[in-house]
């Protein structure tokens, strides 16, 4: 969640990043706990597609209103694709005229991931359009150089390209550093990598690596 800081619009509300997944299901499959009667007992049985969306609260969470679906991958929908986006969360650097949004992004039906993807808003805009209850404005893509593509469905070029270590994140903005830091887990492995401008990105430096009979490291934050 970010919270709108005081002398903005909206000041003390709070903004949640949400991901938003399709799946195919299979009706009538019945789980061992599951009650015959309820409905919505199903077998995810193809692809797990995924979103990011936003929402606001003005009322330090107790109630939400859904402002939308923020970003969505370059690939489109098909139910036999799995792709999950992760649960990104809002980014600004002090005196930045924008909010950034980082995420792998799905381009050419699985064939490549971008492993670390950024979409930008303007921060000013956003937070008006959330405190008046107004449409949101769209989120654009980083593409090669440009900040040309809608964040429903734009191509995307990765900003980080140094590796090792890629997957899901959790970036910010570390005001001790005056860098974007960025968290990364792949399941086996919990890296770091630091950025001046949140566009290019030092080598990923590894923090722990889990042995595969204790687990994995799933949503390192």
């Amino acid at each position: 969640m970010y919270r709108v800081p005081p002398g903005s619009p909206g000041a003390g509300d709070l903004l949640l990043v949400y991901q938003a997944a399709r799946a195919s299901f299979e009706p009538g499959y019945q789980y061992p706990d599951c009650d015959s009667n309820n409905k919505n007992c199903y077998q995810h049985q193809n692809g797990f597609y995924s979103y990011l969306g936003l929402a606001n609260s003005k009322d330090d969470g107790k109630t939400w209103r859904d402002l939308g679906l923020i970003i969505a991958p370059a690939t489109p929908y098909n139910p036999q694709l799995t792709w999950d986006i992760g649960s990104g969360n809002l980014v600004v650097e002090p005196g930045s005229k924008y909010l950034f949004i980082y995420f792998p992004d799905l381009i050419d039906n699985e064939q490549i991931d971008t492993c670390l993807s950024v979409a930008r808003v303007s921060y000013d805009e956003l937070l008006r359009a959330a405190a008046s209850g107004s449409p949101i404005p769209a989120f654009a893509k980083y593409n090669n150089g440009e900040w040309n593509q809608p964040g429903l469905g734009g191509l995307s070029s990765s900003v980080f390209s140094q590796g090792p270590y890629c997957g899901d994140n959790t970036v910010l903005w570390n005001s001790a550093t005056h860098q974007f830091t960025a968290i990364m887990d792949d399941n086996s492995h919990i890296s770091m990598s630091e950025s001046p401008d949140g566009l290019h990105w030092a080598q990923s430096v590894l923090l722990f690596q889990y042995d595969a009979a204790d687990g994995n490291a799933q949503y390192a934050t």
